[in-house]
């Protein structure tokens, strides 16, 4: 087939590459970030202390991924909240453009076919972490770096200067800037090492470890021009001690534990045994492993990077795209030798017939209900994942004061009940708050009843101190021990209810109008269906255009019906009232 022929493949995967970021909005963390960003359009400089929680207000809180949050805010001014994921489809379009350069200037040089192959897989192992979160930037700052190390192993070292402003704004964009830190140290390290094993030592073979160590040395000075100066220097270890101290999600474990082992986890074997075993073919030498012949082919500047960042997919399930990034020229060179018997042409209808078949189950959901049962095509903000029905009855009736929320739902409630809601505990985790009174937050959550040294148990103890007016906690069997205190209860009362999210109000003078409107005679639990938001005109378009048999779902009335006969029994409640 012709060159054209095998840019509609491309073309196809970059189709395939948007369609996978049209998804229902549910990521919890994109709801503060986004109210971060609006107060620093509404303020003009980046809060140094934190706003958001009545906890915490005025203690210091280092922001560093303020800049993408800039870019969330003014997307949802121009385009509206659901358009959230337009980030995410611009980055994912320029990681897969950079693979297929990096491809071009490294010496493995695979075929088409096996490029295009690879790139299925790519998109497959990180389809997971396209949700528009600020890690993308780190995503697309890795490939970019590789993009420019091959460049510099090439001969073109002018390049290298990039290598200064784009550590500066991957500072001031996402708090996995350290990455960066890391891959330039190895590139200087292995000129380094390749200077030491020269037998000709010369100054002109001297010149290029030491212009890529002095550029390198600068980038990191960079990442201080930001709006917490210096401190930014030792951010990167200050990240690598809050992972041994936050166990509040679980993208974080490692391979140690049973939740990391997801089917990224498992793509991300098949591309270690595909690279690895072109590495070893590739340094293979009469049966035995040769690392001069190796290294003749795979620049030591990756191979270095290969194992770190191995390693770094090991310590973390949201790691795993890093590993897939880096080993992505290996494992499409693999499959080139393992399908080079394959004819061209043959290769091309193979190739589009797969990234069809792809792309059918992503917009009709099968692929999602298989592999991500959390996603949904179609562009919207998820009513099932975003406590939109809460929000509205706290809005509508002036609920107002103290509120305990959930570590989850209270970053939707921090953006649309702006700007008077304030969080107990929220995601920012611990670039704000103590690991003990994150831990405090939890437990009250999840084990109410828990006693502390005074005799007291641990809901009493921080309902009393803070005065909590309302609660509102979400509808999941992890919270199940808090329902049922609060509703068997006196102190609060139960008001509203839908699948999601309940809300329960302090049974005082306060709040006696929503209590009597709610609670009064026979009404009894008031629960609610979830409430549909409908999707804006131009996101409905979009949504029908990648996908014309598209249409959002609702519920019937038996769903709705058994939906609430299962809370009902939930939360210990066996009939109405």
């Amino acid at each position: 087939m012709s060159k054209k022929a095998w840019f509609v493949v491309y073309g196809l995967l970059f189709i395939v590459s948007i369609v996978l970021c049209i998804r229902l909005i549910h990521e919890p963390d994109l709801w503060w970030q986004l109210r971060t960003g609006e107060v620093i359009l509404e303020k003009g400089q980046v809060p140094k202390t934190d706003v958001f929680s009545f906890a915490y207000q005025g203690m210091p809180w280092v922001n560093v991924k303020w800049g993408f949050e800039v870019i969330q805010a003014s997307t949802v001014k121009f385009f509206g909240p659901e358009f959230l994921f337009l980030p995410q489809v611009l980055v994912n379009v320029l990681i897969i453009l950079l693979l297929l350069l990096i491809t071009k200037e490294s010496r493995f040089k695979p075929s088409r076919f096996a490029k295009s192959i690879a790139l299925i897989l790519i998109l497959i192992g990180m389809s997971y972490r396209m949700n528009g979160r600020p890690e993308l930037i780190s995503h697309l700052f890795t490939t970019i770096y590789i993009y420019i190390f091959y460049q510099i192993v090439n001969g073109k070292t002018k390049g290298a200067l990039a290598l200064i402003p784009l550590q500066l704004l991957w500072a001031n964009l996402h708090e996995g800037f350290g990455v960066g830190i890391v891959m330039m140290a190895i590139l200087a390290a292995s000129f380094w090492l390749n200077y030491a094993l020269l037998k000709i030592k010369t100054r002109q073979a001297i010149q290029t470890p030491i212009q890529i160590t002095g550029i390198s040395i600068l980038a990191y000075l960079s990442v201080a021009i930001h709006p917490s100066g210096s401190t930014m220097l030792s951010y990167p270890y200050n990240i690598f001690t809050q992972l041994s101290e936050n166990k509040f999600t679980h993208e974080i474990l490692g391979f140690t534990s049973a939740e990391y082992w997801q089917v990224p986890s498992f793509i991300n074997l098949v591309f270690l045994f595909l690279a690895g075993l072109y590495l070893w073919q590739t340094s293979k030498e009469k049966g035995k492993f040769n690392l001069g012949k190796l290294l003749k082919t795979v620049p030591l500047f990756y191979v270095l990077l290969f194992v770190a960042f191995f390693y770094l997919s090991l310590k973390a399930y949201r790691n795993v795209p890093f590993f897939l990034i880096i080993s992505f020229p290996l494992v499409a060179a693999q499959f080139g030798l393992l399908t080079k018997k394959i004819k061209d042409k043959t290769a091309w209808f193979i190739s589009v017939a797969i990234i069809i078949l792809f792309y059918l189950s992503i917009v009709t959901n099968a692929f999602y209900n298989a592999f991500l049962p959390t996603e949904t095509y179609g562009i919207a903000i998820s009513p099932s994942k975003n406590n939109i029905g809460a929000a509205g009855f706290i809005s509508q009736n002036n609920l107002a004061g103290p509120a305990f929320t959930d570590y989850l739902g209270s970053s939707f409630l921090l953006w649309k009940l702006q700007p008077d809601f304030k969080t107990f505990v929220d995601l920012r985790d611990l670039d704000v708050f103590e690991a003990e009174d994150m831990e405090i937050a939890m437990s009250a959550c999840t084990n109410p009843d828990r006693q502390l040294q005074n005799g007291q148990n641990i809901w009493d103890v921080i309902s009393n101190v803070y005065d909590f007016n309302y609660v509102c906690i979400l509808n999941h069997p992890t919270f199940i021990n808090l329902h049922r205190k609060l509703h068997k209860g006196n102190k609060f009362l139960l008001v509203y209810a839908d699948e999601l999210s309940s809300v329960y109000v302090k049974n005082n003078k306060k709040n006696q109008e929503v209590i009597s409107k709610y609670r009064s005679g026979d009404v009894g639990t008031p629960f609610k269906p979830t409430p549909i938001i409908n999707p804006s005109k131009a996101a409905a378009t979009i949504s029908s255009l990648f996908w014309p048999l598209h249409s959002y779902h609702n519920d019937s009335e038996s769903a709705f019906l058994n939906k609430r006969a299962a809370y009902l029994n939930y939360i210990g409640e066996d009939s109405m009232k």
